[in-house]
């Protein structure tokens, strides 16, 4: 980050590197503090919390993704978590999901995946026999035509409705 900072100062014949520190540090902690959550995101998990088991998967680095779930709250939520880049692999490699529905101790058929890929949320999750919905928030990410999801829904609260959860 901080040689980021650097050329992009260089670009504006700029060269300060504490300046480039500074930034590098105030661009940290400005990111730790913006998680913004979808508005549906706390209402389907305070509905759904204690009532199914709840696990998370994500790819990336684990430092980012660790800062984002911490940052966004969203931790207590959920039962079990796998961060690929802790494991070392990424969806839609079978072991990730696999490594998810160990930590929560249930089998494929009795999981549904929700997520936005096509490609790493569906297609990984349909690949080890988990059902799978599409969140479709306004664009499709890793369109594939060959895998359909079990289930396209534009607000998570549908979930709800397709696990058959009384509010």
């Amino acid at each position: 980050r901080q040689a980021s900072w650097e050329r992009a100062l260089a670009a504006f014949d700029i060269e300060d590197a504490p300046f480039a520190t500074q930034l590098s540090l105030d661009y940290r902690r400005q990111r730790e503090q913006r998680h913004v959550l979808f508005d549906d995101t706390l209402p389907i998990l305070r509905a759904l919390a204690g009532r199914v088991k709840l696990g998370l998967v994500t790819n990336g680095l684990s430092c980012l993704q660790h800062e984002k779930i911490a940052g966004s709250g969203l931790a207590p939520f959920f039962d079990a978590m796998v961060v690929a880049g802790d494991i070392g692999m990424a969806k839609p490699d079978p072991r990730v999901f696999h490594t998810l529905l160990e930590r929560l101790h249930i089998a494929p058929d009795e999981a549904v995946m929700v997520g936005n890929s096509v490609t790493s949320d569906i297609g990984g999750a349909q690949g080890v026999g988990m059902k799978a919905v599409l969140i479709h928030r306004g664009e499709i990410h890793g369109a594939d035509d060959s895998i359909q999801p079990d289930l396209t829904i534009e607000n998570l609260m549908s979930v709800r409705e397709y696990l058959q959860i009384e509010s």
